[in-house]
């Protein structure tokens, strides 16, 4: 092997070298960017590590929060369904011709209200002696005398 020989073959592995490196440098997608196409087409989505883990974090974060709150809930339904089986329906039956002091008396026989004269005054006050209606009505000692009006006027 002569010298020109052994140049012109170094000088053809340069060549070569230099080319590959262009190709990978300007014509070889990035892996990364090849990588996110991958996981694109096949419907996967990309998270960094530390995005996952502070989404973990928020995740038992608000599992926590929703047990606490489940629990508030239950101990507010406990209570509620105690105020509500406290809270006893009488049905009060106002029939055509009943004047507002037979009303009253019913009412007071009942337990819904505690003065009959009380009742009598406000209903007077009011205005609305001509508007009670008759039929059957749901009342409850806890009711105010508007409450009942409301009911009774319908």
């Amino acid at each position: 092997m002569d010298r020109k020989t052994i140049q012109a073959f170094s000088f053809g592995m340069l060549s070569i070298s230099v080319a590959i490196f262009l190709f990978f440098l300007f014509v070889q997608e990035d892996d990364w960017v090849q990588a996110t196409k991958t996981i694109d087409e096949h419907g996967y989505t990309y998270i960094e590590t530390e995005s996952l883990k502070n989404l973990e974090e928020q995740l038992s974060t608000l599992k926590k929060e929703n047990d606490e709150l489940k629990t508030v809930l239950a101990e507010q339904k406990d209570e509620s369904g105690e105020k509500e089986a406290a809270l006893q329906l009488v049905e009060i039956e106002i029939e055509p011709g009943m004047i507002l002091d037979t009303i009253a008396q019913l009412l007071e026989q009942n337990g819904i209200i505690d003065k009959k004269s009380e009742f009598v005054n406000f209903v007077e006050q009011s205005g609305k002696q001509a508007e009670i209606q008759t039929g059957r009505f749901y009342l409850h000692e806890k009711m105010t005398f508007d409450d009942i009006m409301n009911m009774i006027t319908k």
